[in-house]
């Protein structure tokens, strides 16, 4: 497995030699897999690899390019073949990615094959591969409505051979795994494209009715008359800052009288 993250463009033929001179005995496991905490990180890093990995990315550009996975199955019309902006998602179906670590895993330790992260990661690449695997493009808001169960994705238009894994790894799958896969298969057997299975992508509008008047529209007179007391308003304000600044001077008369002079500078 390679991660394309780390890869650089300095290669240098020269042979490079660390030197240790105390090599300590491993004796920690990265992950204490009998804990369910350390094992759901397990997963996670399993799962982590994978999409990161410069197989899983050449072939979800692969299959963007050539199998016509740039377009949303449920939304025609959005795409992001002009613009990455409007993303799709791969969605696994029925299987998700996770399903598919956690059964590889669990075929491993039943046939006692190493169980490192890297050794599982590259199994389930090799059914990638294989295209042993269930996937359909999504957008944004189908994809999420998948994920929440509001939505139902038919087996019968995901692209690969899901089957396949079904049948070769039946025996390490959870009851589960085995009843979701049938509940599936008879859903897409009954499946119709109605307004009660793909209601929820509808549009639909919401009126706001408020007995109070308060947002009623008001009728032309009264705009008008609004609107002309309003240019009243700002015209009168204009007027006020650019009025001239007056200097005021302050005149005392021999009788002791103050008298005013208003000038203007």
């Amino acid at each position: 497995m390679r991660n394309s993250d780390i890869i650089t463009d300095n290669f240098n033929s020269e042979p490079e030699v660390v030197k240790i001179n105390d090599l300590p005995e491993c004796n920690q496991f990265e992950y204490d897999l009998m804990e369910e905490k350390d094992f759901k990180k397990y997963m996670k890093d399993v799962e982590r690899m994978v999409r990161n990995s410069m197989e899983y990315r050449l072939m979800v550009k692969f299959l963007r390019e050539n199998m016509d996975m740039n377009k949303c199955s449920f939304y025609k019309n959005v795409n992001n073949i002009d613009t990455f902006k409007i993303k799709i998602h791969l969605h696994h179906h029925p299987f998700t990615l996770y399903d598919i670590c956690y059964i590889v895993y669990k075929k491993r330790c039943a046939y006692g094959e190493p169980v490192d992260v890297e050794d599982v990661a590259k199994e389930v690449m090799h059914i990638h591969y294989n295209m042993m695997v269930g996937l359909i493009p999504l957008a944004e808001t189908p994809h999420e409505l998948v994920h929440n169960k509001y939505l139902f994705v038919p087996l019968d238009r995901v692209y690969g051979a899901w089957s396949a894994f079904y049948d070769m790894y039946f025996p390490f799958m959870d009851l589960d795994y085995i009843e979701n896969i049938r509940e599936n298969v008879e859903r897409t057997k009954a499946y119709k494209e109605s307004e009660e299975e793909l209601g929820v992508l509808a549009k639909k509008y919401v009126y706001v009715d408020v007995d109070s008047g308060i947002y009623d529209i008001p009728d032309y007179a009264t705009v008008i008359q609004a609107m002309e007391k309003r240019i009243a308003t700002i015209n009168e304000e204009e007027r006020l800052n650019h009025q001239p600044m007056r200097k005021v001077i302050h005149f005392i008369k021999a009788n002791g009288e103050k008298e005013t002079n208003n000038s203007i500078f």
